[in-house]
């Protein structure tokens, strides 16, 4: 009876450690998703793109029980991303950088337009808290490119010295004339689910990313981002973070 009386006893520990260990692994259930952005931009006639492959790692609660992200630190999704800013080599016009963030002039503050965000961009979601399981498991299955909206995308600028990132500038989506002459126009945006490698080698463009981390965000972090050039009526208070233009895994 004693031993009888033990073992009642364990029942419920040993339910309640089994349900907490299954609900650890349903709360940490994650699904990867890799995918090419590429930007098409008409220069005179020629067609130019340059592309970019990020890597995504979505984890977190499920949609089902949104009341239970405070156990995931009160953030419905974890997105892990790791990969560079896409760019455009025109040529003599310059270079188109799309950045890993978003364009306060066309997104409201609090939009999520890193990798993450992108992604989930074209299929009419603006904040990444408002994803769901089924979306992630329809864009892993999706084929071919899909359009980016153009006023979706991330935020765009162009460098009047490579060197030197005091001189970034805002390039608008909609008049990639303004920044990089006439006859200069973004004709198109895509995303498409890939296996290829994440892209490297972005220093190859911009050398002061080579830099150490520390010394990254000395030089970075003090800039602004020039939204219509040196002293338009326009231009917003900005700071540029290394994060934007290369991320590792652990970034979020």
């Amino acid at each position: 009876m004693r031993y009888r009386a033990r073992v009642g006893c364990l029942v419920p520990i040993v339910l309640l450690v089994a349900a907490a260990v299954g609900f650890t692994v349903w709360a940490n259930k994650s699904i990867t998703l890799r995918y090419r952005f590429t930007l098409v931009v008409d220069e005179n006639g020629h067609t130019v793109r340059g592309s970019a492959v990020y890597d995504t790692r979505w984890a977190g609660i499920a949609e089902y029980f949104p009341s239970l992200s405070e156990l995931a630190g009160g953030r419905r999704w974890l997105p892990i991303y790791s990969g560079e800013a896409t760019y455009v080599d025109l040529g003599a016009p310059g270079i188109l950088f799309a950045l890993m963030t978003y364009d306060p002039l066309r997104t409201r503050q609090g939009t999520a337009l890193n990798p993450a965000g992108l992604l989930v961009a074209p299929f009419g979601y603006s904040m990444i808290g408002a994803v769901t399981w089924d979306l992630l498991y329809r864009i892993r299955d999706t084929r071919g490119p899909i359009d980016v909206p153009l006023e979706r995308l991330p935020l765009l600028v162009r460098f009047r010295n490579l060197n030197d990132p005091a001189t970034a500038e805002r390039v608008d989506p909609f008049n990639l004339a303004a920044s990089f002459g006439s006859g200069v126009k973004l004709l198109r945006a895509t995303i498409e689910m890939t296996n290829d490698p994440v892209t490297t080698g972005i220093e190859q463009k911009l050398p002061w990313l080579a830099l150490p981390q520390a010394a990254q965000d000395e030089l970075i972090r003090v800039r602004r981002v020039q939204w219509g050039g040196p002293g338009a009526a326009n231009n917003h208070d900005r700071s540029l973070f290394p994060r934007y233009f290369k991320a590792e895994a652990e970034d979020k």
